[in-house]
């Protein structure tokens, strides 16, 4: 009788047990989850995106592939907001995050969000063809979408600027100078009216320029 009641015991015991690692599992799960991604929108956030990048460019430079970003901000998403409100405004980034994800199938392609109303999408295998389509295809999708936007002339709806560069992995040195000319289409597209796409191909200062890549 007691050799029953000990088996009994060990068993809620084990079955405690093996539900407390279960619950542990899934509250780290979470928290890894919760580091890694926006928690508004659910697209990964500004840090695993530039981890990530970096990672892409090393592999892609031992295939001697080629790699391209696009930069995306919201148009006077600022003025947005103090029109519509913050929910409006979140509400207007979730719709734009799932247009993203739509936009980048591939499994190796990335979406992220970078902060405020700013979006960065990593292509890895993608000329600048493909880029320019790939941009094009997001700002059609989101005129489709029209979400009233008074404030942005001449459309009356959101929109995005796009800034792209492409690039030969090897070439690129540093990730941050990478990004950083996107950032300087995105400008360019800024100063072109907004709501349109510029691309740029990446090229090092010094020709000679290689990244070196560990065999």
């Amino acid at each position: 009788m007691e050799n029953k009641r000990w088996n009994a015991d060990q068993s809620v015991h084990m079955i405690m047990y093996n539900r407390h690692i279960h619950d542990e599992k899934i509250r780290e799960e979470k928290l890894l989850r919760e580091s890694l991604t926006d928690p508004l929108t659910g697209l990964y956030n500004h840090r695993f995106m530039d981890e990530q990048l970096d990672r892409i460019i090393k592999s892609l430079a031992r295939a001697d592939g080629n790699i391209s970003v696009l930069m995306l901000d919201v148009d006077f998403f600022k003025k947005y907001n103090n029109i519509y409100g913050h929910v409006s405004g979140d509400a207007c980034l979730k719709k734009i995050a799932v247009l993203l994800l739509r936009a980048v199938s591939r499994v190796d392609n990335i979406a992220a969000r970078y902060g405020g109303g700013e979006f960065l999408l990593t292509l890895p295998n993608t000329d600048e063809n493909g880029a320019r389509l790939i941009a094009q295809c997001i700002m059609r999708d989101l005129e489709e979408c029209t979400i009233p936007h008074e404030q942005n002339p001449p459309v009356g709806a959101v929109t995005v600027s796009i800034g792209g560069v492409t690039g030969r992995a090897a070439d690129i040195l540093r990730v941050a100078d990478f990004v950083d000319e996107a950032d300087k289409a995105l400008y360019e597209s800024k100063q072109n009216g907004r709501n349109c796409f510029t691309g740029k191909l990446f090229a090092p200062v010094d020709p000679g320029d290689a990244i070196l890549v560990e065999p």
